[in-house]
């Protein structure tokens, strides 16, 4: 029997449900989903999210690719069955129909999105800080003594108290001493700046001329976001806000990392904890690759006490190694960052279904004894 092949002309359109909470995931899977469409020739973005983070809005705004955007109050469902482009029946979500995304040929959600999949992309859009907005953060950063001329780090680590975040035994920093220590090799040693980021807590940093620190400053998600931008490299711990280093082409370090998440570029580090068997076996970065300690939500099975398992944090000689290599790594970056540009390399117009987790076998960084 003769097969006859059907062309159709409608558009090619992609379709994604950026569904999580948090700042890290919210963003990687915008990245995907950004990844997916700029790797596929001619296809366009229709986004939709619930609005219910004043994040979300902040971070919507760092890529400027999505062809038709959508977003719902906080409570509202997207109903599947809008998908449902034959029968008929009137739509029932928010009009979308001009767009065409009900005829969408590619539909994604959740962990059809999976957050580790970045380093499998040929090629990953950067995200950009709109221009209007750019210009006044930089200024604030300004105020606030960081000099434009000179180079300067961010760091970042999860600490406790963070609104509407559950506590995590694994991931929470309880002791930001190696960090700091890290910090004061830079400003001490190195001759840079250093911008700490992340949430009001206690932890009171060096009085040094060549710190700023971010997270006293309520609502300050954009200023951070750009000083990220313009940062010569990021140091960061396992939470969200890594993402926004990898995602602007910034040389950054997964440090105290107990996946393989965070971070996707060429250029990037991963350092794990390092993971201590019951018999007292220790396992770190390839090793506990290599024997699937590392594998998405492992950690939560790990982390039982009767499974006997423990974690040790990376400590300050670690962080200052991993720091020291990231400034000789960026050596062509004596000030504030410039944007690098991207541009689908010629002949890579594809990618490759399913979506799964993957690593950069180079991400990973050996301490020397």
């Amino acid at each position: 029997m003769a097969i006859i092949k059907y062309y159709s002309n409608s558009a090619k359109i992609i379709f994604s449900y950026i569904s999580p909470r948090t700042i890290g995931d919210f963003t990687e899977q915008l990245l995907i989903s950004a990844a997916i469409k700029e790797n596929l020739n001619e296809y366009k973005l229709g986004l939709f999210y619930i609005n219910d983070k004043k994040h979300k809005d902040i971070i919507i705004s760092l890529y400027d690719g999505v062809d038709y955007l959508m977003k719902g109050d906080k409570g509202m469902n997207f109903p599947i069955n809008y998908f449902d482009a034959y029968s008929g029946r009137p739509l029932t979500a928010p009009r979308m129909e001009e767009f065409g995304v009900h005829m969408s040929r590619l539909i994604f959600s959740g962990n059809s999105l999976t957050s580790m999949s970045l380093p499998s992309f040929d090629y990953v859009p950067r995200l950009r800080v709109p221009a209007h907005q750019k210009l006044e953060h930089e200024n604030l950063l300004q105020t606030l003594g960081l000099d434009p001329e000179r180079w300067f780090a961010c760091f970042f680590w999860r600490e406790l108290g963070y609104q509407g975040r559950p506590s995590h035994s694994q991931r929470d920093i309880t002791d930001p001493a190696p960090y700091i220590d890290a910090i004061r090799f830079i400003v001490e040693d190195l001759g840079g700046q250093v911008v700490r980021l992340g949430h009001p807590t206690d932890t009171q940093m060096p009085d040094h001329p060549s710190i700023i620190d971010l997270s006293k400053i309520d609502d300050s998600l954009m200023t951070q976001i750009v000083a990220i931008s313009r940062s010569r490299f990021f140091v960061s711990s396992c939470s969200g806000p890594i993402t926004f280093g990898s995602g602007f082409g910034v040389p950054t370090a997964a440090t105290n990392n107990i996946d393989i998440s965070g971070v996707w570029n060429d250029h990037d580090i991963i350092l794990t904890k390092k993971i201590i068997s019951p018999r007292g076996k220790i396992y770190q970065q390839k090793s506990a690759l290599d024997a699937g300690l590392l594998k998405p939500g492992q950690s939560r099975w790990l982390n039982k006490p009767e499974n006997g398992y423990s974690y040790v944090n990376n400590s300050a000689r670690e962080l200052r190694h991993i720091t020291d290599l990231l400034y000789h790594r960026t050596d062509n970056c004596p000030r504030w960052r410039e944007e690098e540009f991207r541009t689908l390399p010629l002949g890579k117009e594809q990618i490759s279904f399913p979506l799964v987790p993957a690593v950069k076998d180079h991400a990973f960084v050996e301490i020397p004894n």
